[in-house]
């Protein structure tokens, strides 16, 4: 009986792990998705109303956000622009046209409240379709 009853209780461990992780990356494809738009939209620079604007978007079509780690132990998401022009508006003059990192230290509280609403057991695990849910690349999660 008592190996019965542990049985019943590592098999219910072993679902309540597997939703976990299946949580992790609902919410990883929401927080990138997210990370994603909000550095698109605001950076410091390309303000179409000033004088001599002439955008050509290549820093924002090449700005993603990728999940590249999701478990029950840790989140992780890259956040990255591909423009070799990209570092210096990150980390010159002070950071004066930094956006990437700022992003991320603005909307910490959003991504939090995010990871946990997903994460609350008997929350809703829904997908939207909007979110990515998988941003595998280089064979990680």
């Amino acid at each position: 009986m008592a190996d019965d009853g542990l049985s019943k209780v590592l098999a219910n461990l072993d679902k309540v792990i597997d939703e976990m992780h299946q949580r992790a990356e609902i919410a990883a494809g929401e927080v990138a998705a997210a990370l994603e738009g909000w550095a698109k939209t605001e950076h410091k620079w390309g303000n179409p109303y000033s004088k001599g604007y002439v955008p050509t978007g290549a820093t924002d079509n090449t700005t993603i956000a990728t999940v590249t780690e999701a478990s029950k132990e840790i989140i992780r998401i890259t956040l990255s622009a591909g423009m070799e022009y990209d570092v210096f508006l990150e980390l010159a003059r002070n950071g004066k046209w930094a956006w990437l990192w700022p992003v991320i230290e603005r909307h910490k509280g959003d991504i939090l409240a995010m990871i946990a609403r997903r994460m609350q057991l008997g929350a809703s695990i829904a997908i939207s379709k909007s979110v990515p849910t998988s941003g595998k690349q280089d064979g990680k999660l």
